[in-house]
Parts: C-alpha cells; sequence; structure tokens
C-alpha cells in the first residue's frame, strides 16, 4: 500500500512539475503596439495596423527577448506630414530574437540602433521609408526578404551572419543618399544571399573586406 501510495505521489509530482514548466514556457500573447520590458517569449496573436501611431510600434527594451510575428503583419502608417514615424520593431537590448512575419509601412522595419547579438529569421520587411533590417556587432539576418524600402534593404556591423536573404529593389533616389542591398562591416559571414535592383550598390562590405566571408551571393 505505501509503495503504490509512494509511485502515486511520484507520479503526481513529476505531472505538476511539467505542467508548471508549460505554463512558464508559454509564450506571452501580443495584439497591440507596446513596449516589452521584461525577458521572456511574446507571440503575435494577429496583424497589427499602426496607422494611427506615431513613433513604434513594438519596442523591446529587455534583453533576450524572442519576438514570433507568428505569420501576422505589423503595418505602420509611413510618413504623416513628411515626418517619419518609427520602426516596426524597435530594439533597445542584446540577444534579440524576432522571427516569422511582415513589417510594412514604417520608418525602419526592424530597427535595431545596431543592438548587439540580434537575430531577424524569416522576415519579410518591405515598402519601408527607410531600411528594412538593421543589427549591430554579432547579428544574425537569416532567411529574411527586404524590398522596395527607401533606404537600404540590410544593415549590420561586424561579427555578423548573413545568410540567405533576398534584397531587392532598395532605395528612393528622392533621399539623395547611397543605399545598398546589404551592407555592412567585416569581419562577417555573408553566404548565399540575393541582392538585384537597388539603388547604389547590391553587395558593400567595408572595413577589413578581405576578413569577410563572400560566398555564394547573387550581387551583380
Amino acid at each position: 500500500m505505501l509503495k503504490g501510495l509512494s509511485i502515486f505521489l511520484a507520479v503526481m509530482l513529476i505531472t505538476a512539475g511539467l505542467s508548471s514548466h508549460s505554463a512558464q514556457a508559454a509564450p506571452t500573447r501580443v495584439n497591440s503596439c507596446q513596449t516589452i520590458s521584461s525577458t521572456g517569449s511574446y507571440i503575435l496573436t494577429r496583424n497589427i495596423n499602426g496607422s494611427a501611431a506615431a513613433g513604434d510600434c513594438i519596442i523591446i527594451d529587455a534583453a533576450f527577448v524572442t519576438l514570433n510575428l507568428n505569420g501576422f503583419t505589423i503595418g505602420g502608417p509611413g510618413f504623416i506630414g513628411n515626418v517619419p514615424n518609427g520602426s516596426g520593431v524597435a530594439i533597445n537590448a542584446q540577444g534579440v530574437t524576432v522571427r516569422n512575419g511582415t513589417v510594412t509601412g514604417w520608418d525602419n522595419g526592424i530597427g535595431s540602433g545596431f543592438s548587439n547579438g540580434i537575430s531577424v529569421e524569416n522576415i519579410r520587411a518591405i515598402d519601408n521609408d527607410f531600411n528594412g533590417i538593421i543589427v549591430g556587432l554579432g547579428g544574425l539576418v537569416k532567411d529574411s526578404i527586404s524590398s522596395g524600402n527607401g533606404a537600404s534593404g540590410i544593415l549590420f556591423k561586424e561579427g555578423s551572419v548573413i545568410i540567405n536573404n533576398v534584397t531587392k529593389d532598395n532605395g528612393d533616389p528622392a533621399l539623395g543618399q547611397a543605399v545598398y542591398g546589404i551592407s555592412g562591416d567585416c569581419p562577417s559571414t555573408v553566404i548565399g544571399n540575393t541582392a538585384i535592383g537597388n539603388l547604389t550598390n547590391n553587395l558593400n562590405l567595408i572595413v577589413n573586406i578581405l576578413l569577410c566571408t563572400d560566398v555564394n551571393n547573387t550581387a551583380p
């Protein structure tokens, strides 16, 4: 009897532990423009229309946040009275990951302010007024599309990995500045990207260019 009770209690404790872990692991739901100030996982539950918003939409102020756009779109207002209106996702902390969705109609799509250790995966940054995607030191941009933006498609700092992305038709001549499909600092790893039809240059690697790994990129 005691043995059976002990087994029962052990199973209950394991089940309770698993349930507690599952509850802790569930991502926080996001359905509007807001500031994220706590480390953890977050997930969009619908498209966000920022047409009435001024400034950034989702602001990430905490380190080591994962934001899953879950296939949805963060749509912005573009210029209002010729004044740019911030980023779709503004990142002000290190170790942040943003993945799986679209950002369009903002100043910058993913604007990190060059924070370190930022990962951007499977993002469509389309028709933003300035840059599509910006990452800092040790960044990762993977499997993403950045097109039709007024300035550059992807900007990065040294130590970054830029892999399997498409940047096309970026650059508005009216801005009067040099813009690129993909542009960043060496040493970095730039592999398997397609950059075509961008205004100034499709692929622009700067600072110790010989230290960059530049392989299998289509950037005429």
